[in-house]
């Protein structure tokens, strides 16, 4: 790809700079000029201190004209100890003394985003006693202007906890008129000549800047996802999208790395530093986005004709096909290689595009969604291929060489806990909803406890050893201990069996996957080497979450000397094994797999001339028995188990019909089904491979590459051929209409959504598709199917309250396991269902720990609950089992600050007796008060409550609770575990039409990027599936009231613009689904800067951003707290 570095060589622009006469200039230092008046608080209270912030903000200010095109913008600032730097209302830099001295050190900042034609504004937080600011803004023409710190600049003082962050101060417009002014003061020569800056601003911004460049590439090459003002949109995969914008990033991405390796070295290669390499991936992303806006708009104009409406579709298509020009101008600059010249004319038609759609909303009455996404529908698409089992993956079969080692090191840190009352079984330690790991203490493996200070004495030892062999007291800690972790599995080995392997363990281990028992190795199982015998334990591939997290769980008694884990600790996928150590040397022809979430079948394009489907030998089965053709009008059942060519175009004739079928007695329970293939080319040669357990590959010989096939298992009952190896006549029908139907795959669509005129609380949706049509060599005729949504099918199967279907749909054969039979329109691209929506408005805020003496009631509750309405929060859950004054004391701030209180009892007191005058008692307080400000969470994880306990001590206080206060929510968590979402199926619903069923989230943490190679939204998605089952089979909407964490991970929310990455996208799927939330903990990320001033992290900027679109109380109005 070729990149114009013209305005760009650093060379020439310090050459320019200097001709321009800016050499060294130090800047000036200026202090705040008080003339005896300077402004006196009283100190601030935050959380449980009273008087305990007594520092006081104080601000610089002063506004700028910028009048053209920006090509390059730099400040450098230097204060007394700290400075806090805005411009435009957003906080551009930041530095606090670490000891280096009186004055902070120098960072130089690129600025070139924050500015905007026009009026600008700049505000520096720093100390009264003076700073100094040098900045530059250099036009595209080449002319330039200076800002620098001077007595025109205006100070003002402001109270403790001042939120700076969005405050009119800092946006242009404010009147600082009333504000003093500054005075010039002594200070240390600072500043520097215009290029220094600059230069300095590049190598310290540059390799951040290239890393952040290089994962966003690799994102749209690996996954089709992009990410846009730091948030990311993605559906499908890459597969999707224009090859030609995956091509043009995969050649970014190598120059990218190229740069990356150099920078390392300290290298700045010229020909990839600034903006074009920049410009070239905002390119093509908005590209992306742009094309899915064209399709959007254009299926909004479809169904507006559709049902009258000429007016909006009019509309609608005028704004797709100028949206339409702009992409085709766009990709003939990115066939060029010159991605960064089309962003220009991409930004301006995607302002358009989003201006249209937004206008077209407001006509239409209700919010456009954008494409591929849904808005308070808890049935609608997900981007999961496992509801509708469209992956060959998961079916145990590959279509290409392994990538992935067979076996992951899991040597390192486990989280640990000695159980010295052997009670880890009886309150579910061993269980994947066990998810608190990061309240245990880490230990290193393989090694002994003992060795890393694990030395108390156990006073049930020996007495509590299992076989009473073995007994010794040479501790120090003898007896029971549990090892967990949690690891993700990866996708490629979906199918296989797996192996937990440790070398030994001692001295008796009992191991467990996911909570289920793998393995153990004791006295009874091995009498005479329990202490040297390798663990070798199996894992079933239907235990296994391939693609996400699982949890081993390892129990240990320890008889004596030292306890633990020794040697190899291991994690292997045998199956794989031969494969991997036997994979090519040299890059082979990779197949591409599009797995469309809206298609029940994979789109396979080899990239050579044949397509091998291989995987059945690595994991013991028998592999496909038989070749199903349709040959001459008939169906010929061809054995293949004797291997060889089992189909010879030019022995056989060719195929009649386009396609074949690889057939396997379908077996319920078992993995492997019928797979049948959907061609577009006439296939030269089949042949099979086989060794002693049966058929290992098929290979498919094509006279051209790239010969597009579609895979799907249409054969879902257990099924087996008839006479002459011949299948039922139902089921070659079956074959014969996903032949067709599958020509027509879909890829993208548009949900449109209208408030029901009769039902305020349901929906009318449709759902318009788009597809990918493949032309076969039969000229067979594509057939287009309108699928519902599989959570909209199995709304339909359990006959949920107020769910409807508006189209003829029929029931297509294709059973989606506990989902129910996949329902579709033949012959439509579109489907038209109504589905209800919660009355209960939804809350979205923060919960904290608030057990401590002093954590509730006091002053420093009033500014946090200020801090959440601030951030965006409409509602706080402080964890506390008061119910007296200092209670209703933090009710009475969340009502101050226009936010909910959510009561939230833990499970000690939830559990007992004393739970039910504990809610009685706030129910008497609360009952009159305004809808919306208060809830009860009944009991916060409830870890050691078996369901059958805590069902119906849930439905007691609920049923307590409501004799007293009818009006106030109620949350419902999950049992018998920290409320995670695998235990949805052990509770039982109260039938109380206010009441909210609620867990809680911690495996999905700020990771160093978000979304990245192995993780993003979607595996959140399959994980969190319990959740909309439980929420369909309820009718009932659905809290996700603690997740986040972000501030306990190695990975800085402050800093690490991630953490508004992540954030955005579980806003995204809380909005999908009309679901509540409650981030733990702002008492995690809302803290206290240098200056006084609350300090925020990117959780609260994606709070805000997020509130901004007015999402929360789309179909809810204003809270009603007064």
């Amino acid at each position: 790809m070729r990149v114009s570095m013209a305005a760009w060589l650093a060379v020439g622009l310090v050459a320019a700079l200097w001709a321009l006469g800016l050499g060294r200039a130090d800047a000036g230092w200026i202090a705040a000029d008080w003339r005896g008046h300077e402004p006196q608080y009283r100190p601030g209270s935050y959380m449980w201190s009273e008087g305990n912030v007594t520092r006081y903000p104080v601000v610089y200010r002063r506004e700028f004209g910028v009048p053209k095109a920006v090509r390059y913008a730099v400040v450098a600032v230097w204060s007394h100890w700290w400075w806090y730097g805005y411009l435009n209302g957003e906080l551009f830099g930041w530095y606090e003394q670490k000891g280096e001295g009186r004055v902070t050190n120098e960072r130089t900042v690129d600025v070139t985003r924050f500015l905007k034609p026009g009026r600008n504004a700049i505000l520096i937080s720093a100390p009264a006693d003076g700073f100094s600011v040098e900045g530059w803004v250099v036009y595209a023409d080449g002319s330039r202007s200076r800002l620098r710190s001077d007595t025109t600049w205006r100070v003002s003082k402001l109270p403790a906890l001042t939120m700076l962050d969005w405050s009119q101060e800092t946006k242009p417009g404010f009147n600082d008129s009333a504000w003093f002014s500054t005075a010039s003061t002594d200070g240390p020569a600072v500043g520097g000549d215009a290029s220094a800056l600059i230069e300095r601003a590049r190598s310290e911004e540059w390799p951040t800047l290239l890393a952040q460049m290089v994962w966003r590439l690799d994102l749209l090459v690996r996954k089709g996802i992009v990410v846009h003002n730091w948030e990311a949109y993605g559906w499908g995969g890459a597969a999707r999208i224009d090859p030609v914008v995956v091509r043009a990033a995969e050649d970014l991405l190598k120059l990218a790395r190229a740069d990356q390796r150099m920078a390392s070295s300290g290298i700045l290669r010229e020909s990839l530093t600034g903006r074009p390499l920049v410009d070239a991936v905002e390119a093509l992303t908005l590209y992306v986005r742009l094309s899915d806006a064209v399709a959007n708009l254009a299926n909004h104009a479809q169904y507006w004709r559709s049902i009258g409406r000429p007016d909006l579709g009019t509309l609608a298509e005028g704004a797709a096909k100028r949206a339409a020009t702009a992409c085709g101008a766009a990709i003939r600059c990115i066939k060029r290689g010159e991605a960064q010249r089309a962003l220009p004319g991409l930004g301006a038609a995607w302002a358009a595009a989003e201006s249209a759609r937004s206008a077209l909303g407001k006509r239409w009455g209700n919010r456009l969604n954008e494409y591929s996404s849904a808005f308070m529908n808890k049935v609608s698409w997900v981007d999961n291929t496992q509801m509708l089992d469209n992956d060959p993956d998961a079916w145990g079969v590959r279509v290409n060489p392994v990538e992935v080692d067979w076996k992951i090191d899991l040597a390192g840190k486990w989280r640990f806990k000695t159980d010295p009352d052997n009670i880890g079984l009886r309150d579910n330690w061993q269980s994947f909803a066990f998810n608190v790991e990061g309240q245990w203490q880490e230990l290193t493996v393989p090694g002994s406890w003992e060795k890393q200070g694990i030395q108390m004495a156990n006073p049930n030892a020996p007495a509590d050893n299992p076989y009473k062999v073995n007994v010794r007291t040479d501790g120090p800690y003898n007896g029971y201990a549990f090892y967990r972790k949690t690891l993700r599995v990866p996708k490629e080995w979906a199918g296989n069996d797996l192996e937990f392997f440790v070398t030994n363990m001692d001295d008796w281990d009992w191991v467990y996957w996911n909570g289920e028992k793998i393995g153990e190795t004791t006295y009874e199982t091995n009498p005479k080497d329990w202490w040297t015998a390798n663990r070798r334990y199996k894992i079933p591939a239907s235990k296994v979450n391939f693609g996400g997290i699982n949890t081993i769980a390892v129990r240990i008694y320890d008889c004596g000397a030292e306890g633990g884990m020794y040697g190899q600790v291991e994690l292997r996928c045998p199956g794989l094994r031969a494969a991997y150590e036997s994979k090519p040397r040299s890059n082979q022809p990779q197949t591409e797999v599009f797995c469309s979430p809206l298609s029940v079948g994979a789109l396979l394009t080899p990239g050579g001339t044949a397509l091998t489907l291989w995987g059945w030998d690595a994991r013991a089965s028998a592999g496909p028995t038989r070749l199903l053709l349709p040959v001459g009008g008939k169906i010929r059942s061809i054995p293949l188990t004797g291997g060889g060519v089992a189909y010879d175009r030019a022995r056989d004739g060719r195929l009649s019909e386009n396609w074949a079928v690889l057939w396997m007695d379908s077996v319920k329970g078992e993995l492997d089904k019928p797979i049948q293939l959907v061609l577009t080319a006439e296939p030269r040669v089949i042949r099979a491979k086989t060794t002693d357990r049966g058929v290992s590959e098929v290979t498919i010989q094509f006279d051209n590459p790239r010969a597009r096939v579609v895979a799907v298992r249409p054969v879902r009952e257990p099924a087996t051929l008839g006479q002459g190896g011949v299948p039922s006549v139902s089921c070659i029908a079956r074959f014969r209409f996903w032949s067709r139907a599958l020509l027509a795959y879909p890829v993208g669509y548009t949900e449109i959504v209208q408030r029901d005129r009769d039902d305020r609380w349901r929906l009318r949706v449709v759902d318009v598709y788009n597809y990918r049509a493949l032309q076969s060599a039969w000229g067979t005729q594509p057939l287009r199917v309108a699928p519902l949504p599989p959570l909209a099918c199995y709304a339909a199967k359990v006959k949920m309250r107020r769910f409807s279907l508006n189209s003829p749909a029929t029931d297509l054969g294709y059973t989606m396991d506990v989902w129910g039979p996949l329902l579709a329109v033949p012959n439509r691209t579109q489907v038209a269902y109504a589905v209800p929506i919660s009355p209960l408005r939804r809350m979205a805020g923060y919960t904290s720990f608030c057990f401590g003496p002093t954590d509730v009631g006091g002053k420093g509750n009033d500014k946090e609950c200020e801090a959440i309405s601030l951030v965006g929060g409409n509602s706080y859950r402080p964890q506390h089992n008061q119910h007296g004054d200092a209670a209703m004391a933090m009710v009475g701030y969340c009502r101050k600050h226009g936010i909910n209180n959510t009561f939230n009892a833990d499970g000690r007191l939830g559990g007992s007796l004393d739970a039910v005058p504990h809610y009685v008692e706030l129910a008497r307080r609360c009952k009159d008060l305004p809808e919306d400000l208060i809830s009860y969470d009944l009991i916060n994880e409830p870890a050691d409550i078996t369901p059958e306990v805590y069902n119906p001590i849930i439905a007691t206080l609920t049923r307590e609770i409501r004799k007293i206060d009818a009006v106030h929510p109620i949350y419902v968590e999950t049992p018998h575990s920290y409320a995670s979402v695998t235990q949805f199926v052990n509770l039982k619903a109260t039938g109380d039409p206010k009441t909210i069923y609620a867990f809680h989230d911690y495996d999905y943490r700020l990771p160093g990027y978000w979304p990245n190679a192995t993780t993003d939204l979607r595996n959140i998605v399959a994980q969190w599936l319990p959740a909309l089952k439980f929420s369909i089979d309820n009718n009932a909407p659905i809290g996700v009231t603690e997740f986040g964490g972000f501030e306990q991970t190695k990975n800085d929310p402050w800093n690490n613009p991630c953490g508004y990455t992540m954030m955005m996208d579980l806003f995204r799927m809380f909005d999908q689904f009309g679901w509540h939330y409650h981030y733990y903990s702002n008492r995690g990320t809302m803290g206290v800067r240098e200056d006084g001033a609350f300090r925020l992290s990117q959780v609260e900027r994606a709070f805000r951003k997020h509130a901004d679109r007015g999402l929360v109380d789309y179909y809810y109005g204003p809270l009603k707290v007064r």
